[in-house]
């Protein structure tokens, strides 16, 4: 064999166990973000929560739990009581569908007071609230 296509083929068996270890990489980054979000995770916390019993906000220290039943899929949440004694849960893994800012009355006060400050020029609001940043945003177009 010629000398260059020995080279080519060191060449194309690199670049395939390139690609079969980022393919690799890509398949695993969901499970190593969940793994690093749990370690990253204090065992305990001062946190808000929800008590679902009494319907309202609570402060409390919620202590780390995780749950390794789906080796694929392990899950960790924080577990604080109420005042009252009932069982609250803040999640660690899976933020986004966390129960917590859909019903904290908190969570809902503080959206309500900030959606203000966070308008943009084709919002409707954004011409009442602030009809001279509005008028020289139109001269400019």
């Amino acid at each position: 064999m010629k000398k260059q296509s020995l080279i080519q083929k060191l060449k194309n068996r690199y670049d395939k166990a390139r690609e079969a270890r980022l393919v690799s990489e890509d398949k695993d980054k969901p499970f190593k973000d969940r793994v690093e979000a749990i370690f990253t995770a204090p065992r305990w916390c001062n946190t808000d929560f929800w008590c679902d019993e009494c319907k309202k906000d609570c402060s409390g220290t919620g202590f780390r739990q995780v749950c390794t039943v789906r080796e694929k899929l392990p899950t960790a949440w924080f577990v604080g009581y109420c005042p009252k004694g009932h069982k609250m849960v803040r999640r660690i893994t899976d933020k986004g569908t966390d129960p917590y800012y859909e019903k904290s009355l908190m969570i809902q006060r503080q959206r309500y007071e900030m959606r203000d400050a966070l308008l943009t020029p084709d919002d409707s609001r954004f011409r009442v609230l602030y009809p001279k940043q509005y008028k020289e945003l139109m001269a400019k177009k």
